[in-house]
């Protein structure tokens, strides 16, 4: 009976340690972030659309007790680009490369994602997401912009409508009070 109880406290010390530990090092909060944009008709080659967004971090983070001033971190676990309306045929064949960056004021653009398609796009395609951008300073901005630069290998004739969903970890350090 003393072993299992000596287990049970050792078991119960650990998980305290653990949890603990999570604290001091931050809270993690998911972000999804969600926008949809157009492709007009463009000729082969490389071309960038950009796109306004405004943020909402300060929201999100609330939800843990959080301010922005205690973001201790931001990194984009996935990005995905598809196409909006699956029945319309539109599929990424056209493209050879997709880059998304994101700049914000002040602070310089940073590519966040990029995939070499060679025009074996689908409907969706998953984009590598550089693992090392913290992007913590930009969506503490008001506003960002997205770049998304792609080249095609044939003229894009009819407008995209194109969604780029993305999930992102934000990690939050709460001051102690």
């Amino acid at each position: 009976m003393k072993i299992k109880f000596l287990v049970l406290v050792l078991a119960l010390a650990s998980f305290t340690f653990q949890s603990c530990e999570e604290l001091l090092n931050g809270i993690p909060v998911t972000l999804n972030l969600s926008e949809n944009f157009t492709i007009g008709a463009t000729p082969r080659g490389t071309f960038t659309v950009e796109e306004a967004v405004e943020t909402d971090v300060e929201n999100t983070i609330a939800t843990v007790g959080a301010e922005l001033d205690d973001i201790k971190s931001i990194y984009i676990q996935s990005l995905n680009v598809s196409i909006a309306e699956a029945s319309s045929g539109a599929s990424f064949s056209a493209f050879d490369r997709v880059s998304i960056s994101i700049v914000a004021d002040g602070l310089d653009e940073v590519e966040v994602a990029s995939k070499e398609l060679n025009g074996e796009g689908g409907e969706s395609v998953d984009i590598d997401v550089n693992p090392d951008v913290n992007l913590a300073d930009y969506l503490k901005k008001e506003t960002v912009t997205y770049k998304y630069s792609m080249e095609t290998n044939t003229d894009i004739v009819d407008p995209i409508e194109v969604k780029m969903s993305s999930i992102a970890t934000i990690t939050v350090q709460l001051s102690e009070q």
